[in-house]
C-alpha cells in the first residue's frame, strides 16, 4: 500500500506561488473553519475523499460531510478532501508536473491507502476518471499496484455501477455509515496483505461489490445482460447495507464551510432518510426505501449547534420528503423556538397535497424568498399514474394556504417523457398555471412570480419506469415548443427552464447500461466531456458512440422486455422485482399506489409498514 509522503510537498512549492495565475484560489487552500487536521503518522488508514467535480459543488454535497466527519470520528483513521480542479488548474499542474492532491495535509492523492470517490450523477463518470488521471492512479483497476490506493465507489449511482466497474476496486452497496467502518477495521487488519487478499477480505463483507472477482455475460447485440462470480467465495448478489435506525446516528454539526461561493448557503439538518411516497419515476425513492425519520429533540438540539458554528441565518430541514416526516409540525416549531431570532427555517421542496394553513405560516421566513413545489405532471391523470397522488383539488387548496399566508413566489418542478405522454400533456400544465394567476386574482393576493422547470424523464434502474422507452428527443423539443407559446402569457411573470436532451440522452444511456459502456466514458474523459454542467458537447457523444458502435435505439428508445435479465440485478437494493414489474403495470393502467406510510405495498423489504404508526397529521 502507498507509504506517507514528504511534508514538503509539491503544492507548496510548485503550486502555491502562482496561486494567482489561476480563478478563485481559495478553491485550493484548505483551512476552511470546520475543516479537521489529522497527524498523518498517527492513523493506520488515510482515506482521501474525493467528489469529481470542482470544489463548490462538491462542497454543496452534504453526503461529503457526512462520510468526512464519520471516518474523522475515528481515532485510527484520517479523511481529507479532495475535488476536481478548474481548467486553468490543470493547466498550471500539467505545467509544473504536480499531481493532485487533498486540502487538509496538501499531500498526493496516490499517497493515502484508499480514495473514495462519490458518484451522485451519471455524466460524471468521464469526469471521476479525470480526477484519477489527475492524480496519477491508473484509471483501470486491473492495471493498478500494491503501490496505488484501493479505488472505491459509493453513492447513488452504484445501484447500477456496471458502467464503470472496471474502474473502481471496490463498490459500496448502500449507505456509507453502514459498512464503512466494517471495511475499515478489515483492511487495517489486513494492511500487511497483499492487494489481492485485501480485495477477497473486501469481497466478503456484505454491501462491498469487488467487480474483478464477477464476469459479465453480454447479449447478441453486445449489451451487457448478466453479471456472475467468477471465483469461489464472492455472493452471487450484492447485499444492501443501510442505516436502520437514525437515532444514534451524530449529524455533521460543525460542517466544513467553504471560503468560496457555493450555490447553496443554507446549512442542512438531513430530518430523514428514505420517501414513503413512491413515486414511480424516482430511483433515490426507492433505492433508500424505508423511510426513516430522526427524533424532534435529536434535531432541535443539533439545529442549535449547527447554527452556533456556521452562522447560518436559514437551518434547511433536508431530507427526500421532508412534509412526510411523522411529527412535522411540532418538528418545525421546536427547531424555530431553539434558534436565535432572525434565523429562518426552510423545506427544500413541498408537496401540493400535504399543505395546511398552519404549516404554511410556520414556512413564512424572516427574509422573502420562494417556495419550491414539486408537481411533477399538470395533468391529474398522469400523475396518478407516476402515483403523485395529487389531486386538482390539492393543489389549489396548498396555493391557497400559501398565497393567503403572504408567498407569492415559486419554483414549480414538472417532468416530460413519461411513456405514452402526448403533446398535449403540456397544454394541462399551462392551464394549471394559469389557474393559479386566477387564484391569485380571486384571493386579492400579490401578483405571483413562477420558476417553472421542464425535466425530461431519464429511465432509471431499480424504478417501475425501468422499462420504458427514453422519449426520443424530437417529440421532447416539440413539447419544450408548445408550452414556450402557451405561457407567454402573463409577461414577465413566468421563467421557463428546461433540461438538456442531449444530456438526458446520454444520462439515460449511462444509467441502464453495462460493462459495455465503460470504453465509451474512457473516450468521453480523453475528449474533454468532464465537468459537463459547462462543458457537454452532444456532438462530440454522438462521433464516440459511433466509435465505439453503440446503437442509442436498442440501448435507450426502446421499451426492455421486464422479464429479460439487466446489468443491475446482481444489486439488490431491497425492493423486489415482481413489485417493480406490478407498479410498471398499474403505471400502465393509471392506478395509483398507497404510500408507505399509510398502507405497506409488500415492496419486499420486509418492514412490516405502515412506516410512522404514530404519525401526527394536522
Amino acid at each position: 500500500m502507498p507509504g506517507p509522503a514528504s511534508q514538503h510537498t509539491a503544492f507548496e512549492e510548485l503550486i502555491r506561488p502562482r496561486l494567482l495565475e489561476v480563478q478563485s484560489p481559495a478553491r485550493y487552500l484548505g483551512q476552511e473553519p470546520g475543516s479537521i487536521h489529522k497527524d498523518w503518522h498517527s492513523v493506520r488508514l488515510r482515506f482521501a475523499y474525493a467528489f469529481p467535480d470542482l470544489y463548490e459543488i462538491g462542497m454543496s454535497y452534504h453526503g461529503r460531510e457526512v462520510i468526512y466527519q464519520h471516518i474523522n470520528a475515528r481515532p485510527d483513521c484520517l479523511c481529507e478532501r479532495t475535488f476536481i480542479p478548474a481548467p486553468d488548474m490543470q493547466v498550471l499542474m500539467l505545467d509544473e508536473g504536480v499531481p493532485l492532491w487533498t486540502l487538509e495535509s496538501r499531500r498526493p492523492v496516490a499517497d493515502f491507502t484508499m480514495l473514495g470517490v462519490s458518484l451522485t450523477h451519471e455524466l460524471a463518470y468521464p469526469s471521476a476518471l479525470r480526477l484519477l488521471e489527475l492524480a496519477a492512479i491508473p484509471l483501470r483497476a486491473a492495471a493498478r499496484s500494491a503501490a496505488h490506493p484501493l479505488v472505491i465507489a459509493g453513492g447513488q449511482c452504484t445501484c447500477n455501477p456496471e458502467p464503470v466497474a472496471p474502474f473502481f476496486d471496490i463498490i459500496v452497496n448502500g449507505e456509507a455509515e453502514a459498512v464503512l467502518d466494517e471495511l475499515l477495521d478489515l483492511l487495517i487488519a489486513g494492511q500487511n496483505d497483499s492487494r489481492e487478499e485485501l480485495l477477497q477480505t473486501a469481497a466478503t463483507v456484505p454491501g462491498c461489490y469487488v467487480p474483478r472477482f464477477y464476469a459479465s455475460r453480454a447479449s447478441n447485440h453486445g449489451r451487457q445482460v448478466q453479471v456472475e462470480p467468477q471465483v469461489a467465495g464472492p455472493p452471487s448478489r450484492i447485499e444492501r447495507r443501510y442505516v436502520a435506525d437514525l437515532a444514534d446516528r451524530p449529524l455533521p454539526v460543525n460542517p466544513v464551510q467553504p471560503f468560496v461561493e457555493v450555490p447553496s448557503d443554507k446549512a442542512y439538518l438531513e430530518v430523514m432518510r428514505g420517501c414513503p411516497q413512491g413515486c414511480r419515476f424516482c430511483q433515490a425513492g426507492y433505492i433508500t426505501r424505508p423511510a426513516r425519520a430522526r427524533p424532534v429533540d435529536l434535531l432541535a438540539r443539533a439545529a442549535v449547534e449547527l447554527q452556533r458554528n456556521t452562522g447560518a441565518d436559514e437551518i434547511s430541514l433536508m431530507s427526500l420528503s421532508t412534509l412526510d416526516h411523522p411529527q412535522l409540525i411540532e418538528l418545525i416549531q421546536r427547531v424555530k423556538a431553539a434558534l436565535p431570532p432572525g434565523v429562518g427555517v426552510a423545506v427544500p421542496s413541498l408537496r401540493a397535497d400535504a399543505m395546511s394553513a398552519r404549516l404554511a405560516e410556520l414556512l413564512r421566513r424572516p427574509r422573502e424568498t420562494s417556495l419550491t413545489i414539486a408537481l411533477e405532471a399538470g395533468g391529474e391523470q398522469l400523475r396518478c399514474a407516476i402515483n403523485k397522488r395529487v389531486t386538482a383539488d390539492d393543489v389549489r387548496a396548498t396555493f391557497t394556504h400559501l398565497m393567503t399566508a403572504g408567498w407569492h413566489k415559486f419554483k414549480l418542478y414538472f417532468m416530460c417523457g413519461f411513456a405514452g405522454e402526448q403533446l398535449e400533456a403540456m397544454d394541462e400544465t399551462a392551464e394549471l398555471i394559469d389557474g393559479l394567476f386566477g387564484l391569485a386574482r380571486e384571493l386579492g393576493a400579490r401578483r405571483p412570480q413562477f420558476n417553472v422547470s421542464m425535466s425530461v424523464l431519464v429511465p432509471k434502474a431499480h424504478t417501475p419506469l425501468a422499462w420504458q422507452a427514453m422519449e426520443r428527443p424530437e417529440l421532447t423539443k416539440h413539447k419544450q415548443q408548445r408550452l414556450r407559446e402557451l405561457l407567454r402569457k402573463p409577461r414577465g411573470a413566468v421563467k421557463l427552464s428546461w433540461h438538456d436532451t442531449g444530456e438526458a440522452v446520454i444520462e439515460a444511456l449511462l444509467s441502464r447500461g453495462g460493462r459495455e459502456l465503460a470504453g465509451l466514458i474512457e473516450a468521453a474523459s480523453r475528449a474533454g466531456q468532464v465537468l459537463l454542467s459547462d462543458n457537454f458537447d452532444y456532438a462530440i457523444w454522438e462521433q464516440l458512440l459511433a466509435d465505439q458502435g453503440i446503437n442509442l435505439d436498442e440501448q435507450v428508445f426502446t421499451e426492455r422486455d421486464p422479464q429479460a435479465p439487466q446489468p443491475w440485478d446482481h444489486i439488490d437494493r431491497g425492493v423486489g422485482r415482481q413489485f417493480l414489474e406490478q407498479q410498471w403495470q398499474a403505471y400502465q393502467l393509471g392506478v395509483a399506489s398507497p404510500p408507505c406510510h399509510e398502507r405497506c405495498t409488500a415492496c419486499g423489504l420486509g418492514c412490516a409498514g405502515p412506516l410512522f404508526p404514530n404519525r401526527v397529521v394536522e
